[in-house]
């Protein structure tokens, strides 16, 4: 859009600064003036340079035009649950899904400990609880000796 906005507007104004020296010229040659005849050529030459600045200029806002929406299409690009991949870095959200998954094999990890750890304190109790009556039933024995 800005390009045919560009273009308009260059295919407006060239044809006016033309007509405006046309227009000029027109004038001077109707004077005769010797002198303004140097003038003139100067000021086709200033006019020729300014043409050609203008030309340039247009290229280059073509130039940038194409740059803006090819960077534009790179940031409209989203994956499939809508997240747009400039901002997120494919290899980062697979180390996400790795430390999640590490995370997931940790708990499991320390579930299972817990619950090994918890039989022996509960094993080690039994155990308390046989030696007190062992050592009950030795005092009685040795008593009775």
């Amino acid at each position: 859009m800005e390009q045919q906005y560009t273009l308009i507007i260059g295919g407006l104004v060239i044809p006016l600064i033309l007509l405006t020296i046309k227009e000029v010229f027109s004038w001077l040659k109707d004077k005769n003036l010797q002198e303004t005849d140097n003038k003139i050529y100067k000021i086709k030459d200033t006019v020729d340079e300014i043409k050609d600045k203008i030309q340039k200029t247009e290229a280059k806002v073509d130039e940038l035009i194409q740059m803006n929406d090819t960077m534009y299409d790179w940031h409209d690009k989203a994956d499939e649950d809508g997240v747009k991949i400039w901002y997120v870095r494919r290899s980062l959200e697979e180390a996400l899904h790795e430390n999640v998954k590490a995370i997931n094999i940790l708990a499991k990890n320390s579930e299972m400990q817990t619950r090994l750890l918890e039989d022996m304190v509960k094993q080690s109790k039994e155990m308390s609880k046989d030696q007190l009556i062992l050592s009950k039933l030795l005092e009685r024995l040795i008593d009775k000796q």
